[in-house]
């Protein structure tokens, strides 16, 4: 996603994963797209990394682990900061905006929330 945020959009953007691998082969895709210098992938815990400076955070995490990340989204990320995720929603932290969007391989769900300051009262 960020790639193609990079490639689309013209964003910058920096990718969070645990397993090693994974962040190789996308600094290898972001390198071979031509968007290293806007896109780069850390191996990092996503419960051990700085969020603050986001302007938008993309998650594609199961449920438990979104309620999990949630309050550090909420201390760390500016009002307006936009959440997005893929297919999994935030339990009981209702999204602002949901769309489907049908493939012929699959029916995708987007869930979007946007950071009011206010949500440190749902913990």
């Amino acid at each position: 996603m960020a790639i193609a945020a990079a490639l689309e959009c013209g964003a910058r953007g920096v990718g969070i994963d645990i397993d090693p691998d994974r962040i190789q082969a996308a600094n290898e895709n972001a390198r071979a797209a031509g968007v290293s210098d806007r896109v780069t992938f850390r191996h990092q815990n996503i419960f051990e990394s700085d969020f603050s400076d986001a302007t938008v955070v993309y998650v594609y995490l199961l449920p438990h682990v979104n309620k999990r990340l949630r309050p550090m989204l909420w201390k760390q990320l500016k009002p307006g900061t936009r959440v997005i995720s893929l297919d999994f929603h935030m339990e009981d932290w209702q999204p602002e905006h949901v769309i489907y969007v049908p493939t012929p391989e699959a029916e995708f769900t987007i869930f979007r929330w946007v950071i009011s300051g206010k949500e440190i009262a749902l913990e």
